[in-house]
């Protein structure tokens, strides 16, 4: 009972130091309250995911600018290297032919020129300088900006500072010179202001030409009457200088301290118990050397009982049963049309004249423009009313609308260029969420076109007047569940900086269930399953007690990492599974040792761990950084088994197991040798062959 009192009071201590840990680390949160944001963009804008904190309060101040802080090359007159000299770059896209930098003479507010930002394809292109300013002082920083077709269902033209999701108001379509205006305050220890002007923003990826002339920074006695403040101090939903601005400012030494503390209670704790168990019992002194021979744990064959077996079903039956939900639905568009020439026009007719609000899309593979047009009942001229632009990067496998303002009874779409497949669309009158009633009544298509044209409307009750997740591509599935599908296809992918094997275990629910995305997101939601008997298994070799193998499952089940990362379409999932496969044979080896285990069965649990190791590098690169724990784990073996084979050598008495003999012929050169098989050949054929598709 004593040591129990013991484990108590040590495990108490331990719980109150985490408890302090964690109230010094507690951020010290900003005194602003939170308002919705009056930056100009539209209600159709997706909503940036980095917000501030607002002031409410009305200042009365006269805003007078009474200094106004260096802005290097505001006129955007100097260039160097295709920038305005003194300009940084934030390009999301960041590749050729996306979004051009132009110094251009033909447009300018004043001088010999201005910045053109020219994004051919939708993306976040801007230009950022950081500029000297004060704590807690109000600054105005205003920009004059010209705009051409902008696309008006993002974010426009528009002033930002770097790491805050408010901006100016912006300016979409085509207008003539306007000069935009973003007022706020910095914060506390903040001497440097990130500015930047640019054409879209954070999740608001656009289109079009923005000119920018005439940058300036001013330094204001107080908020102008009238004026809502926005507060340029960046707050903890800024992801990339929270910790430096949002909160105290870096680790507090009183959470180091603590947390050393509490790892030396640790290493106590585990002292203690290992004393109070084992320190009584068969601890003696001797001069043998041969007493100090067994470095290796001597370990009974491991062997899951019936039990193990009913733990691990109902865990990974709970799980699945979780990990199912809401993963995605099948009811997407399956059939599709896309144009071989441009040019190529269809007329979509309806069965009255209707008050048309809005055009829903689902498109597929390739990069395109498309027009929405209807004819001028005075002329009988067609009249533009919406372009519609499908990036081959963003825009696949999912759903989108565009907004409309027009009474018509038909809407003719011209293809402005080609290969870019359509699989749905559907018009809604105003006020209404079903799709109207449509008909093809005239097409100017050719014959080599991939589907016809009515497989645009031949599956309206796929489309969703709420798009979401559970219909639609997002995060990183743009790139991988395309992949998947271009696989199956023969097409050239389009995901080339990772393995392939990954890309085609994904194609595997794709094949199962369809293009859609719970066949998309199934394979890695069941790798994902499958890594909760994994750890059971692996917490039971480890500990050889249930409980801890139960908690290991558990923590795995109740990981919001892994039950994220796995139900989304990605490849993580794939090669965490062959990781854990890799590291659960390669544990045998390490703990048992060659000559316990017997040669063949430790070539068999090095070959496995090879084989996994092979697979998850195939799938990716992080199965191969895995490689390195495998290398330091074996040679590690290796060292503490010569070094129990050299004692027994200089303990003067001829050695009395055959492993002895065998050591240096088997269990050291020729398990090396096998090891390049394993680890270096078998891998290598199986990432080459991963490749033989292309």
């Amino acid at each position: 009972m004593k040591h129990r009192r013991w484990l108590w009071i040590i495990l108490m201590g331990m719980l109150v130091l985490m408890m302090l840990s964690g109230m010094l680390f507690v951020p010290a949160a900003n005194s602003m309250e939170a308002e919705p944001s009056t930056s100009g963009v539209t209600t159709e804008q997706k909503t940036p995911a980095k917000t501030t904190a607002k002031r409410t309060v009305i200042h009365t101040g006269t805003g007078k600018a009474v200094s106004t802080p260096e802005v290097v090359n505001g006129s955007f007159e100097e260039w160097k290297r295709g920038l305005p000299a003194g300009f940084g770059l934030y390009d999301w896209k960041s590749r050729t032919g996306v979004t051009e930098y132009i110094y251009d003479t033909t447009e300018k507010r004043s001088g010999n020129g201005s910045l053109l930002i020219k994004s051919n394809f939708p993306n976040d292109a801007r230009v950022r300088q950081q500029v000297k300013v004060k704590p807690d002082t109000y600054y105005r920083i205003t920009c004059w900006v010209k705009t051409r077709d902008v696309g008006t269902s993002y974010l426009g033209a528009n002033i930002s500072v770097y790491d805050l999701g408010d901006t100016s108001a912006d300016l979409q379509g085509t207008k003539n010179w306007r000069k935009l205006e973003f007022i706020g305050m910095t914060g506390p220890g903040q001497y440097k202001l990130d500015v930047t002007v640019g054409l879209g923003g954070y999740s608001n990826l656009n289109t079009g030409m923005a000119w920018f002339d005439d940058l300036m920074v001013e330094e204001l006695d107080g908020l102008p009457k009238g004026k809502q403040e926005i507060s340029f101090f960046t707050d903890l939903s800024a992801p990339l200088s929270w910790l430096k601005n949002g909160t105290n400012t870096g680790i507090a030494f009183w959470f180091v301290l603590i947390f050393i503390i509490f790892m030396a209670g640790f290493a106590a704790l585990t002292i203690r118990l290992n004393y109070l168990r084992y320190g009584k019992k068969g601890v003696f002194s001797s001069t043998d050397p041969r007493a100090a021979l067994p470095d290796t744990v001597r370990t009974k064959p491991f062997r899951l009982e019936k039990r193990d077996w009913i733990i691990m079903g109902i865990m990974t039956l709970v799980y699945s049963t979780i990990a199912l939900y809401k993963l995605g639905s099948v009811k997407v568009p399956e059939t599709y049309w896309a144009p071989v020439r441009m040019g190529e026009a269809i007329t979509f007719q309806f069965d009255k004249v209707a008050d048309l609000e809005k055009v829903y899309y689902y498109t597929g593979l390739g990069d395109g423009d498309y027009r929405l047009e209807t004819l001028d009942p005075m002329t009988g001229e067609p009249v533009v009313l919406k372009e519609i632009k499908k990036d081959q990067f963003d825009d696949c496998f999912i759903w989108k609308y565009t907004e409309l303002d027009v009474q018509t009874d038909h809407i003719q779409l011209v293809a402005d260029t080609f290969n870019a497949q359509m699989f749905e669309i559907g018009f809604f009158e105003k006020g209404s969420d079903t799709p109207l009633p449509v008909t093809v009544t005239y097409s100017a298509t050719e014959a080599l076109d991939e589907g016809s044209p009515e497989n645009m409307i031949d599956e309206p009750e796929t489309i969703q007047y709420i798009p979401s997740f559970m219909t639609s591509t997002y995060f990183d599935e743009i790139y991988h569940a395309r992949t998947a599908y271009e696989h199956i296809r023969g097409i050239s992918p389009y995901e080339t900086t990772h393995p392939p094997l990954g890309k085609v275990i994904m194609a595997a629910g794709v094949l199962l269930f369809g293009m859609n995305p719970f066949g998309w997101r199934f394979m890695g939601m069941l790798f994902g399953v499958l890594m909760i008997p994994a750890m059971y298994a692996f917490g039971m070799k480890i500990f050889r007690r249930r409980f801890f193998a139960f908690c290991a499952a558990f923590l795995m089940m109740f990981d919001f990492m892994h039950f994220t990362q796995t139900r989304i379409a990605t490849i993580d999932s794939y090669c965490v599974l062959f990781i854990i496969a890799m590291y659960y044979y390669m544990y045998d080896y390490y703990m048992s040792g060659s000559y316990r285990l017997g040669f063949a069965r430790a070539m068999k649990a090095l070959f496995l761990s090879g084989l996994f190791f092979g697979i998850g590098a195939a799938s990716k690169w992080i199965g191969m950084y895995a490689g390195a724990g495998l290398a330091f784990l074996f040679f590690l073996a290796k060292f503490r088994e010569y070094r129990e084979y050299t004692r027994w050598m200089k303990s003067g008495e001829p050695p009395g197991e055959k492993w002895h003999y065998d050591y240096v012929p088997y269990h050291l050169n020729l398990t090396i040798l096998l090891c390049v098989v394993f680890f270096v050949i078998i891998p290598g054929v199986i990432y080459v062959v991963s490749y033989f598709p292309y």
